[in-house]
């Protein structure tokens, strides 16, 4: 019986092994042919103007045969974007959003891919400078998808486009709006700290548009000190903070303490943290600073 069961087990492990080579290389395969369509959009996007009608239906077809041949591939989602990407550049707007619509009912439980859809959704309004539309898609990506990284983006981008149009009360106006849905996204996902993380630095982003400069200070700093041992505080991210702290602080401030305080606490708090040294320097800098506006002229 062990010996049976042994062989069974043997048996079960090399066909999981099997099936995974296989899927490894059908998945090979379908990276490889999307690749190969891929240069012909890239080819047919340079001057669309050019292109015969006859190579806008033969991308559109290897498309549709590339879905067909690999139904459980990755790539599929993107296929199928690509494929309203050319309605797009041959200027087929209507064409082009049926497909980015159909794309946000087949993948309704995928958000990631939903809100790329309607984003592009919003490139065909802004092409056709249809813009009361193009606000009503922007705000269709904050209502529907707030939790994805265009989601997060767009309240702001909506200020933006008001302030592009040289509106500057709506501008004002989009900004509060904003920092209202910001905070209540923060309420509402006590228990989602990369939410906060990044509805507190979109908050700062707005008090930084709307020159409310100690308070987008504040906000920065927050997100160091409370987030200092989070993965999402990677170096990258922390530079860039410490970056704008800088740059408000002494630019717009004229307040050297200021960041100089936060840093001081967060290497208190976190005395063995990675980022402890690129703070120190900083605060090293801001001192030699002080020191040089402090001396006689």
């Amino acid at each position: 019986m062990k010996k049976t069961l042994l062989i069974l087990t043997v048996i079960l492990g090399c066909v999981f092994i099997l099936f995974s080579v296989l899927g490894r290389k059908g998945e090979y395969l379908a990276e490889k042919k999307f690749w190969k369509i891929n240069k012909k959009f890239v080819e047919i996007s340079r001057d669309p103007k050019a292109v015969p009608e006859a190579s806008f239906e033969a991308i559109l077809r290897d498309y549709e045969k590339f879905i067909k041949k690999f139904p459980h591939s990755k790539l599929v989602p993107l296929a199928y974007i690509y494929e309203g990407q050319v309605y797009l550049i041959k200027k087929d707007y209507d064409k082009s959003r049926i497909k980015f619509e159909e794309i946000t009912k087949k993948y309704a439980d995928k958000p990631g891919i939903c809100v790329r859809a309607v984003s592009e959704i919003s490139r065909t309004y802004a092409l056709e400078e249809d813009w009361d539309n193009l606000l009503s898609t922007y705000q269709r990506i904050v209502r529907d998808y707030p939790l994805t990284g265009l989601g997060f983006q767009t309240p702001i981008t909506i200020a933006q486009f008001y302030i592009s149009r040289n509106k500057p009360l709506q501008a004002q106006n989009a900004f509060s709006e904003a920092l209202t849905h910001y905070k209540k996204l923060i309420e509402e996902s006590p228990d989602k700290p990369l939410v906060e993380f990044n509805a507190l630095r979109a908050i700062a982003i707005c008090h930084m548009a709307q020159k409310r400069w100690e308070e987008a200070v504040q906000i920065f700093g927050k997100v160091l000190l409370k987030f200092a041992n989070s993965p999402y505080l990677n170096e990258r991210n922390a530079v860039q903070i410490a970056k704008w702290i800088n740059t408000i602080s002494a630019a717009q401030l004229g307040n050297i303490n200021l960041p100089v305080s936060i840093y001081q606490q967060f290497i208190n708090e976190n005395p063995n943290h990675p980022f402890r040294k690129t703070l120190e320097d900083f605060i090293r800098g801001f001192e030699t600073l002080k020191q040089k506006n402090e001396s006689p002229k």
